[in-house]
């Protein structure tokens, strides 16, 4: 399964709420319509919240879309449909600049109880590139199979995911960032708790330093699940 950031940044000149209902009710019917994704998701950007130690998420919020595999997303997301409608629609809602594509495969660390289509959680999505003088192959190696392990029983945390660019298929040169990490918890406080807890602030956050650059970004949002069977 290949899961697909697209990071989107918001045109100047639209307020939220019609950046929220263009993305919601325009958008993602054109994604429905010309995409065989089997799951989709809005992470929306909640600004009025900041994660301590990451710079501010400089996007609103990021379209999730989950694939059978690379071949399928890549023929489907350059297609003459969907090219065309989207290049047609992102004028609309998004900055000239365009959005941030992220080719990723998951590493479930906390699966946490079963997520519906309706649940209300809270989610923490932080995006990381490799520090300097690793390459993205370590990066991803080190988080993987040194650092996920310490997080298992961090109080308050519900469920844990790495998502790693997929380095083989994908160029990482031609992307800000190596992975994307989620967090999801019982809602803000109990995030607040988690993130200052002993076991992070101890362990976890000092081990980062091993292998994440600088510059890493991070948002509190709310999910959600447009197409979620």
């Amino acid at each position: 399964m290949i899961k697909v950031f697209q990071l989107l940044p918001k045109r100047a000149d639209l307020s939220e709420e019609r950046f929220y209902r263009h993305w919601n009710e325009v958008h993602a019917p054109l994604v429905l319509e010309h995409l065989s994704v089997k799951r989709y998701v809005h992470s929306r950007c909640l600004p009025q919240y900041c994660i301590p130690q990451l710079a501010p998420f400089p996007y609103a919020g990021a379209d999730e879309l989950w694939f059978d595999d690379f071949e399928t997303a890549k023929r489907e997301l350059e297609g003459p449909a969907y090219l065309e409608g989207r290049g047609k629609d992102e004028a609309n809602f998004l900055d000239a600049a365009g959005p941030l594509w992220l080719f990723t495969r998951e590493n479930v660390v906390i699966s946490g109880p079963p997520i519906e289509k309706n649940t209300q959680i809270t989610k923490i999505l932080f995006c990381v590139k490799h520090k300097p003088g690793r390459s993205s192959a370590e990066f991803q190696d080190y988080w993987r199979n040194r650092h996920a392990p310490l997080v298992p029983g961090t109080p308050e945390l519900d469920r844990y995911v790495q998502c790693h660019v997929v380095l083989d298929t994908f160029d990482p040169g031609q992307t800000n960032y190596d992975g994307v990490g989620e967090l999801w918890c019982k809602d803000v406080a109990a995030f607040e708790r988690c993130w200052s807890s002993p076991q992070l602030v101890k362990e976890q956050l000092p081990d980062t330093l091993n292998f994440v650059g600088p510059n890493a970004i991070g948002m509190i949002a709310e999910e959600v699940r447009i197409l979620w069977p």
